[in-house]
């Protein structure tokens, strides 16, 4: 099973279940034309005693089957994003 399906399967049988918070910052990265609102996105907030911030890009990600699941940013901002934190880790 490819880390995408997997990351489905797992998502499909998630059941939450409020635990200590996070001791470290949150980035949450959303699209304005994904099915998650910015509300949902925001509840991060609640988990964590860092800091989170939240960014929102115009457009979504796209995600289809084909032979792997595929995720398609439809914004170069997202993707500039990724890997400006990736660099900094």
């Amino acid at each position: 099973m490819d880390t995408l399906a997997a990351d489905f399967a797992v998502c499909s049988s998630f059941s939450f279940k409020k635990r200590e918070k996070l001791s470290l910052d949150i980035v949450v990265l959303g699209g304005r034309d994904d099915m998650i609102e910015e509300d949902a996105l925001s509840a991060w907030r609640e988990e964590t005693l860092g800091q989170t911030a939240l960014l929102m890009f115009a457009g979504g990600l796209k995600i289809k089957r084909v032979k792997a699941y595929e995720v398609q940013p439809h914004s170069s901002g997202y993707v500039r994003t990724l890997v400006r934190g990736k660099s900094r880790g």
